[in-house]
């Protein structure tokens, strides 16, 4: 019987400290595709975790911000916003400052995007461009964006 017996590693040296157990990284979503206005427009990113962020560029005005989920199903993207917002915005010489706001709802290629509410596009891909229509028919063509 052997009592207080210390286990040795190989060739009498001191044990291995036991490792760390490795913890996975949380994961990242990527883009899928990311599109930009050819000039004043919207950018549309599409995230692999069902996430998407739409962005408003027109008009000389804070840029409005539209986060949420999104389902692609063949031509129909249904976005479901989560929140829409202003970004704070300096005009030249700062003349005017709009802080970062929520907004109730926000028009998009003409439908009022509104938190919850769930909105239906038409998307048609081309090698590198997207066209977005809204469903009063309005529409948009967005050029690619390198990753």
């Amino acid at each position: 019987m052997l009592v207080g017996a210390m286990l040795v590693g190989a060739c009498g040296s001191e044990p291995a400290p036991e490792a760390a157990p490795v913890r996975a990284q949380p994961a990242v979503p990527s883009a899928i595709g990311r599109w930009e206005p050819t000039q004043d427009g919207h950018c549309l990113e599409l995230r692999d975790d069902g996430t998407f962020e739409l962005t408003d560029r027109t008009g000389d005005h804070p840029d409005t911000v539209i986060t949420g989920r999104y389902v692609l199903e063949g031509d129909a993207l249904r976005i479901t916003p989560e929140r829409i917002h202003q970004q704070r915005w300096v005009s030249r010489c700062r003349k005017h400052v709009y802080p970062e706001r929520d907004v109730e709802s926000h028009p998009v290629l003409g439908v009022g995007l509104r938190t919850g509410e769930t909105t239906t596009f038409t998307l048609t891909l081309a090698l590198e461009s997207l066209t977005m229509c809204g469903p009063a028919g309005h529409c948009e063509t967005l050029r690619r964006r390198p990753r």
